[in-house]
């Protein structure tokens, strides 16, 4: 997080283009075994118990976004989190249990061994992110498309997660729509580890996305491409087609933001 403050620049030429969909549906990269990261939502903390129990004395606690080692893993107390129900429970070395219902690490099985037991099975190849279908190659990797901000937000998006979403492939003011479709959590309010979602209503044309690094208050960081000065009308091409930038952003009524596990 940040903590210096940055003048504000507008986005009311940052544009993309059309997109055609197309591509197969590909395997991602295996998470880390014993490794994984805190989802519960910014705001938001994960309590540490002292036994793989929701009952069980709170001994410390995880923020939204928070990486933690997985010692091993054991059968528990039910918990519902965003990715259904389950009684798999993560053990932090030295620390506790927290429930692997809010803990993202990349496959719905276990990564690590039984506490006290045997050790972890391989993680399967699922090519998806909790139930949530995602590919190996970025679907605007074209002669024609490459350059735009959709390119770039989906590269974005796999620098932080490892993969790319298979079902953001129309206009950027699509995507919040497209992505609702598909199960992947949309929220209104800022969020960092989220790709924003600019309408046209705010910057015009078919609407822009950038990569949310960090927020405060309702000024965002942002890393876009496509985010420059020009492009009002077709090609839609800015002074920073191709490039990635790195800035400040105000959040504005209309946006979306869609969260990345």
């Amino acid at each position: 997080m940040r903590i210096s403050r940055f003048p504000v620049r507008s986005m009311t030429t940052a544009l993309c283009a059309l997109v055609v969909a197309g591509g197969s549906v590909l395997a991602a990269g295996e998470a880390a075994a014993a490794s994984g990261r805190v989802i519960t939502g910014s705001g938001y903390t994960l309590k540490i118990r002292s036994a793989p129990n929701a009952s069980a004395p709170i001994v410390g606690e995880l923020r939204n976004g928070n990486q933690i080692t997985i010692e091993c893993q054991t059968n528990g107390s039910a918990v519902r989190g965003d990715y259904g129900t389950t009684t798999l429970w993560d053990r932090i070395p030295g620390r506790g249990y927290v429930s692997d219902a809010w803990i993202y690490t990349g496959t719905n099985g276990r990564v690590a061994g039984e506490c006290g037991g045997a050790p972890a099975p391989a993680a399967p190849s699922s090519g998806r992110a909790k139930g949530l279908t995602v590919q190996g190659h970025n679907p605007f990797n074209t002669a024609d498309l490459r350059g735009y901000c959709t390119y770039g937000a989906q590269e974005m998006i796999r620098r932080a997660a490892g993969y790319y979403i298979g079902a953001l492939r129309g206009n950027a003011g699509q995507w919040a729509d497209q992505a609702r479709a598909a199960r992947w959590t949309v929220v209104s309010s800022p969020q960092p580890r989220s790709v924003v979602v600019y309408p046209s209503s705010i910057v015009g044309g078919v609407g822009h996305v950038a990569w949310v690094d960090a927020v405060k208050g309702n000024t965002l960081t942002i890393t876009d491409m496509n985010g420059g000065t020009g492009g009002a009308t077709y090609p839609y091409k800015t002074s920073k087609f191709g490039v990635f930038d790195t800035r400040p952003s105000q959040h504005r009524p209309g946006m979306q933001y869609i969260l990345i596990p």
